[in-house]
């Protein structure tokens, strides 16, 4: 009995590190569900003129027109998702000629290898695998037919995580920041890398000058705001 007892004893273990696990990975979902829920991404829709946004559940990546053809701020979420949501406006993914990246969390660059004809731009540091792709420094600006796109680096959501701002006016904040009731807050702190240095990347932001309207990836976009 001792022996077969004893026997018994790896078995027990086993269960209990498999019930932790598993209590650990349901106690992780219902953290993501909850964060998710407080998120607002906009519907599929012409936001400004000349400025799309393409919802992808819980998040939203920006198509900017210039002559005919499309720049992307960020990709989409799910493949099929992206090209349902773009046929709805009319649009293919060949006609994206460029795609800048604001972080490389799958949310954001999932769907990305739907633009095929597309360039890809990330902030210096960053990697993608399996993707040709271009760096931008800190405040570098690509133009791209009539469309400008300035590179800011804002870490805190990630080490490498950059925001971008098209033609002077529009700042597409990625999740380096939200939006609640019109006032610009940190991003949800359980997927930020750190509080602090987004805080500090938010300062940042706020001296940009000619800045008309905030654009973000989860919480929609503003013209009347206030600082953190």
């Amino acid at each position: 009995m001792l022996k077969g007892g004893k026997r018994k004893k790896p078995m027990v273990i086993i269960l209990i590190v498999v019930g932790v696990l598993l209590v650990a990975g349901i106690g992780v979902f219902a953290k993501i569900q909850y964060e998710q829920s407080k998120m607002r991404p906009l519907k599929t829709q012409e936001i400004i003129s000349g400025v799309f946004a393409v919802n992808n559940n819980f998040v939203n990546f920006f198509l900017i027109e210039s002559n005919g053809k499309y720049i992307a701020i960020d990709a989409g979420n799910n493949n099929t998702k992206t090209k349902n949501e773009m046929q709805n406006l009319g649009i293919s993914p060949d006609d994206i000629i460029a795609v800048f990246l604001t972080h490389t969390h799958g949310d954001h660059i999932t769907a990305l290898s739907l633009f095929t004809h597309a360039a890809v731009y990330v902030g210096e540091g960053t990697t993608l695998r399996n993707t040709a792709y271009a760096t931008m420094s800190d405040g570098e600006t690509v133009n791209i037919l009539n469309a400008s796109i300035q590179c800011i680096f804002t870490p805190g959501h990630m080490k490498n995580s950059v925001s971008y701002v098209a033609d002077g006016k529009y700042l597409f904040a990625g999740d380096n920041l939200s939006l609640r009731d019109n006032h610009v807050a940190l991003f949800n702190s359980f997927y930020n890398n750190s509080n602090e240095i987004q805080a500090e990347s938010i300062k940042k932001l706020a001296v940009l000058e000619g800045i008309q309207y905030i654009i973000t990836a989860h919480y929609g976009f503003t013209t009347h705001y206030s600082l953190l």
